[in-house]
């Protein structure tokens, strides 16, 4: 640790080691703008907007309750991990318990089979899976209407999903490569229309070149903006 981090610290201001890895930070306090000022764009999608109550933290956070087609898109120069490690994550809230199959976020790459999401299932589990990789079936069960931390890593071969920082799901996947191409992200959705889950999206950050996670953690927030 630097002399400068050092003394932020003792300061009392929370920062972030791994922040030049960060290629996507949303914080939606009424903006959309990305902190980490990576290439892409982002914009709002039918019905998504900014709610200003009940929001984790800041001034708002992503409303994508009014139908099922609410979300972000990124455009512009494409984010894709391709063979690294990296760590996805999120916080959400379900007001109401939306029925599933209903998505929180997709990334899709160049192949439809190089694509990790997350979702909420026909029985009320939240889950993430590859497409074509066919990982574990979850059973984690959420409260509605409580905030919850989701991110799902790839260290080497090896993916989790973490769920409110305790090791959920695990499995193993060798092949994953979004390659350089193109690649889609849609927060609140699985696609461009008509599959999200009716929430409440916050602090959303990508990091690529390291799984952050290894071992359970807690969740803080808001996410470090240096």
């Amino acid at each position: 640790m630097g002399a400068v981090q050092q003394a932020l610290l003792m300061g009392g201001i929370r920062t972030d080691p791994l922040r030049s890895l960060v290629k996507l930070h949303l914080s939606f306090d009424n903006n959309l703008t990305d902190s980490s000022a990576s290439g892409p764009t982002y914009a709002f999608n039918a019905g998504a907007a900014y709610a200003t109550t009940g929001q984790l933290a800041g001034s708002a956070s992503l409303d994508c309750t009014s139908s099922t087609n609410d979300h972000v898109a990124g455009a512009g120069t494409p984010i894709n991990p391709g063979t690294q490690d990296f760590c996805f994550e999120f916080f959400w809230k379900d007001p109401t318990g939306s029925p599933g199959n209903q998505f929180l976020m997709l990334l899709q790459g160049v192949a439809i089979g190089d694509t990790f999401r997350f979702y909420r299932n026909t029985t009320g589990f939240i889950s993430t899976d590859i497409a074509g990789a066919s990982p574990p079936v979850d059973v984690v069960t959420y409260t509605d209407d409580v905030w919850h931390h989701s991110a799902i890593t790839r260290n080497g071969s090896n993916w989790t999903h973490w769920f409110n920082g305790v090791a959920r799901q695990t499995w193993v996947n060798s092949t994953f490569n979004t390659g350089g191409g193109s690649s889609n992200i849609w927060i609140g959705s699985g696609s461009s229309g008509g599959t999200g889950l009716r929430c409440f999206i916050d602090e959303v950050r990508f990091t690529i070149g390291s799984p952050r996670y290894t071992a359970d953690f807690t969740p803080s927030f808001p996410f470090p903006t240096i």
